[in-house]
């Protein structure tokens, strides 16, 4: 902030003010980030949340975007506009991340076929007479072989959107 806007401030009183600035750096334990509010380098401290970290919805800016920060005092304000969100925090993440339900849909239709196999293979194999099972085993790995794909639930979670 230039001199002649110190001077404003200090003459204008401590009249809260919204200013444009560049995240410089983001610290998810405080959530807060430093933000360049000009070109001479002025930078003021900035909370994501109003109130308990573990309430309500934070926008986490990415790193060299640009924000709106309503200033509390000189060095403090609260980000109230973000021009590029990192991720998305609701009532604190320690839920984790949202569903991707595309991904979990795609993998729980996997499971179903496979167990359906499996269904199969048990109902529709037949017993040959005194070979203690061999055949009925063997007819069942047969068509447990065929069931190839198998479902991968380790995409299912959006990291970007905790709550």
């Amino acid at each position: 902030m230039s001199e002649v806007g110190k001077y404003i401030r200090q003459i204008a009183g401590k009249r809260e003010s919204v200013e444009m600035g560049v995240v410089r750096s983001v610290d998810m334990q405080t959530m807060s980030c430093v933000v360049m509010l000009d070109e001479e380098g002025d930078e003021v401290l900035a909370s994501l949340i109003v109130g308990e970290k573990n309430r309500g919805l934070c926008q986490v800016p990415k790193e060299g975007s640009m924000v709106a920060v309503l200033m509390k005092n000189e060095a403090q304000g609260v980000v109230v506009m973000v021009e590029e969100v990192e991720k998305i925090v609701i009532n604190g993440g320690e839920r984790g991340g949202l569903i991707n339900i595309e991904e979990l849909r795609d993998n729980l239709e996997k499971m179903t076929k496979r167990i359906d196999g499996i269904m199969d293979a048990l109902n529709n194999s037949s017993t040959g007479a005194q070979d203690g099972g061999a055949l009925y085993k063997a007819q069942i790995m047969a068509k447990l072989a065929m069931i190839v794909e198998k479902e991968d639930f380790g995409n299912i979670e959006d990291e970007e959107v905790v709550h």
